[in-house]
């Protein structure tokens, strides 16, 4: 039914090992980064293995400083001088209407004289 293979069939062959022995790197204790050191496992190997941080030392604690005098009126003025500005924008809120009107009386005894002056004064005409 199939016409015979025009190519020769091959077989893989088995693969053996290098017979050489293996040369395992070595590692300069310089080139071995901090957290890791060398391990001994239960079974006798010695391999590359992370280890615990060591602790740095602790710095020794000094007494403690009394505060500052600046820092203490700083401290008790700071509530003070925040009231006071508060009370200074309310007191500003309520004297805001009395204020427009004193600004607009100003304007209006500012305009008044400016044409009152024009009219005193001989051959100046106002309006036209």
């Amino acid at each position: 039914m199939y016409p015979d293979t025009p190519h020769t069939i091959t077989t893989p062959t088995p693969w053996n090992p290098p017979q050489t022995p293996i040369v395992q790197p070595v590692i300069l204790p310089a080139e071995i980064p901090p957290g890791i050191d060398w391990v001994t496992l239960p079974n006798g190997v010695r391999t590359l293995a992370y280890t615990q941080p060591t602790v740095p030392p602790q710095v020794p604690v000094t007494a403690p400083q009394p505060v500052p005098a600046w820092a203490k009126t700083t401290a008790l003025l700071a509530p003070t001088v925040g009231g006071g500005i508060a009370a200074g924008g309310i007191g500003l809120s309520y004297a805001a209407p009395g204020l427009i009107a004193m600004s607009h009386a100003l304007w209006s005894g500012l305009l008044q004289g400016w044409v009152t002056a024009g009219f005193m004064q001989p051959g100046l005409r106002v309006g036209s």
